[in-house]
């Protein structure tokens, strides 16, 4: 009997040690096997990493990607439209451009250069910001026309200055604006949002200097290079904006927009004549569109 119980206790160690080793050895292969999955995963993220590094993650820029330090691939793709929207688009721009709703008070001599830069400058009085936009321009070589609304009883001594600076302007007269615009819109003293142009009474000043603008070029029949819409109070130039574009009618792209990037600075901010506006939530937070110009 000793020998029997013995050998069963023998048998029974033997047994479970034989099961350890199997268990031990089924856990070494799953462990491998799934060592070996998460090396591939990983791998394979390494090669979509390294991809996505090589081209934009986006077609339009975010603060992310900023932050994230992909300036270098981002790229602005054109939106692709269907062909019911590009025939939509093609109609209206085959259709007549009307005449100026404004009254023109002078047009300058027609100059060397057939590009055209112009604005909305309505303000009773704006000698200061005459010499900081028509001035910058004409100092630093611009030789395109320069076309900008005006108010109605706009100074003598200013109509002199653009004359001399070889500028054409218009009167535009503000009006109340439609009653349907109005309905339903938010109150504001922001004249350009509350206001409107006689004969662009549909229009808010805010979107109506657009189409000022166009029937402005359209009336303009030596404005045949690049054009540029601009915001007028709080711009001035260094350089003839179109110096670096080439011969228009050989541009490839016809049209082009230029954004204000999140988190620019000014690198040297003084708070008596500028603004650090890297330190604005409107920087911070998100991409500016830089809507007051289009070239």
């Amino acid at each position: 009997r000793k020998a029997m119980v013995s050998i069963t206790a023998k048998t029974i160690s033997r047994i479970l040690i034989v099961c350890i080793l199997l268990v031990s050895l089924q856990t070494f292969v799953l462990l491998s096997k799934q060592l070996s999955q998460e090396r591939s995963q990983h791998s394979e993220e390494t090669v979509d990493d390294n991809a996505n590094n090589n081209k934009p993650t986006s077609k339009l820029f975010t603060p992310g990607e900023f932050r994230a330090g992909r300036i270098e691939n981002y790229i602005n793709l054109p939106l692709k439209y269907n062909p019911d929207r590009d025939k939509i688009v093609l109609e209206l721009m085959e259709q007549p451009v009307p005449e100026p709703a404004e009254t023109l008070l002078h047009k300058a001599p027609t100059p060397p250069s057939g590009n055209a830069i112009l604005g909305l400058a309505s303000y009773p009085s704006f000698k200061d910001g005459w010499f900081k936009l028509v001035g910058s321009l004409r100092t630093n070589g611009y030789e395109g026309h320069i076309i900008v609304g005006v108010h109605p009883e706009i100074p003598q001594n200013e109509r002199e200055y653009l004359d001399k600076m070889g500028v054409t302007y218009y009167a535009v007269e503000t009006t109340n604006c439609s009653a349907a615009l109005l309905r339903g819109a938010a109150q504001t003293s922001n004249h350009v949002r509350a206001k409107c142009s006689r004969g662009l009474e549909n229009l808010k000043l805010e979107w109506g200097r657009y189409e000022m603008a166009r029937r402005w070029l359209g009336a303009c029949d030596t404005c045949t290079g690049w054009s540029m819409v601009i915001d007028t109070r709080d711009i001035f130039f260094q350089k003839d904006p179109f110096a670096s574009l080439g011969d228009a009618h050989n541009a490839r792209e016809e049209l082009m927009f230029v954004e204000e990037v999140a988190q620019y600075t000014n690198t040297l901010p003084d708070k008596s004549r500028a603004v650090d506006i890297g330190a604005s939530w409107r920087y911070k937070t998100h991409t500016i569109p830089c809507y007051g110009h289009a070239l």
